[in-house]
């Protein structure tokens, strides 16, 4: 589906999460649908910034690990949103996804077929899954264009937000406030904080980067600024 603007077809946009948004035409204001796939995609949008910047750092307790909860709560998101119509699934990217599936499960068997080999280690099947799981989400397509405005007004609003949790953490050490892992505030069984780089020197004096308070290491809070 294209949108004319000016007289010419305008390209639809796609984001990082294979997303595809358009602009209105120019002149014409958009007609506010509040039950609309538009207006759904938008809120799915906003509940997956959401999830994925907030409950990193949490997960679900299975024996004696704990388990993100982002994979499992962003799927259910996405099913709820394919089942409003919001989303829609993509035939190529799904033949796509089965391919990388197909790769990762040969990779697996031949790890199997072949111990104390190149590789040296037991395969983390735990890894594996979750990389699958989360993998998944680039199946789904916006059922029809969004605004690109509107959202990029959602996603800038969100990673906004970060940007200020950010700034309040790092000045909040000036101050003897330091909150940078949840271990020892929060019951271990409920984080997946162990063996991620919370709390990384800033080379002068005592002072740390900037996590977000939420994201897994401060290189994350890199990457979404």
């Amino acid at each position: 589906m294209r949108v004319a603007s000016g007289g010419s077809a305008a390209r639809p946009f796609r984001t990082a999460l294979s997303l595809t948004t358009a602009r209105p035409p120019a002149g014409k204001a958009r007609p506010r649908d509040i039950d609309g796939p538009s207006a759904q995609a938008l809120g799915f949008t906003a509940a997956i910034l959401c999830v994925t910047l907030l409950l990193q750092r949490f997960g679900l307790p299975l024996g004696s690990k704990s388990f993100s909860l982002v994979g499992p709560i962003g799927l259910a998101i996405a099913v709820r949103a394919l089942a409003r119509g919001a989303l829609a699934v993509s035939k190529f990217r799904l033949f796509a996804y089965l391919a990388l599936a197909i790769c990762v499960v040969a990779g697996l068997a031949w790890h199997a077929l072949t111990p104390g080999g190149d590789i040296g280690e037991g395969a983390n099947l735990s890894s594996m899954s979750q990389f699958l799981l989360l993998s998944s989400f680039a199946v789904f397509t916006f059922s029809e264009p969004i605004d690109e405005k509107q959202f990029f007004a959602k996603v800038n609003l969100w990673f906004a937000a970060m940007a200020i949790a950010g700034i309040a953490q790092f000045f909040a050490q000036f101050i003897g406030v330091e909150v940078f892992a949840f271990t020892g505030i929060l019951p271990n069984s409920i984080l997946v904080e162990a063996g991620y780089n919370l709390q990384i020197s800033t080379g002068v004096g005592s002072l740390l980067k900037s996590n977000g308070f939420f994201l897994i290491e401060p290189s994350t809070f890199s990457q979404v600024m």
